[in-house]
């Protein structure tokens, strides 16, 4: 490939139609920290809406953040507007982590905060991630997990071309019962067939 050619690539790695992944910034942090706490967002990502400590939440994004090695990735989800640079808009959070060179599955996990969610930004987010994790980390498999009643994550997942692999049965305890877990994912060949083909 010509040193152009792969220079352009490059440039476009991390660029989506509607999103910019780029690196977390310490400005993001208050509203990242927000959205996590939201319980209306909680209740989505994690096993209890209780409050966090903020600089628990804070040191979390971080870590997830860092970039420094091929085992995970996070970024800051930038809208794209007019005027395209680092100055755009923070609409979320994405990352992926467990990679290891014998078990090459990058687990992802996105959040939307809640003024830009049904726009679009998280499927163009994931898009473009997936292209990091299978084009750039060298990911076998891509993964993730979300609650059996986040019926709007799970049409997103399997639009995107994730599959069902399985479920934990009745792992989380929200709104007085019990809901299951639901793993989805998508293998580097499925990837390549849908996005590349």
């Amino acid at each position: 490939m010509a040193t152009t050619t792969m220079q352009e690539w490059a440039d476009g790695l991390y660029t989506g139609e509607l999103t910019v992944l780029r690196g977390l910034l310490p400005e993001d942090l208050p509203e990242l920290t927000g959205w996590w706490n939201d319980p209306g967002l909680a209740v989505l990502q994690r096993y209890t809406t209780s409050p966090l400590p903020t600089e628990d939440i804070t040191e979390m994004f971080q870590q997830w953040s860092k970039n420094d090695s091929m085992k995970a990735a996070g970024f800051s989800i930038i809208a794209q507007s007019g005027e395209m640079s680092q100055g755009g808009e923070l609409v979320g959070h994405v990352t992926a982590w467990g990679m290891n060179p014998r078990v090459r599955t990058a687990t992802l996990a996105i959040m939307i905060g809640p003024r830009y969610q049904g726009q679009g930004f998280g499927g163009d987010a994931l898009r473009v991630m997936l292209r990091v994790v299978f084009e750039e980390m060298a990911a076998h498999k891509a993964a993730l997990d979300t609650w059996s009643f986040n019926d709007r994550a799970l049409r997103l997942y399997r639009s995107l071309g994730f599959v069902e692999e399985g479920r934990e049965r009745d792992a989380v305890f929200h709104r007085g019962e019990f809901h299951d877990k639901v793993h989805l994912g998508m293998l580097e060949s499925e990837y390549r067939e849908r996005y590349r083909g």
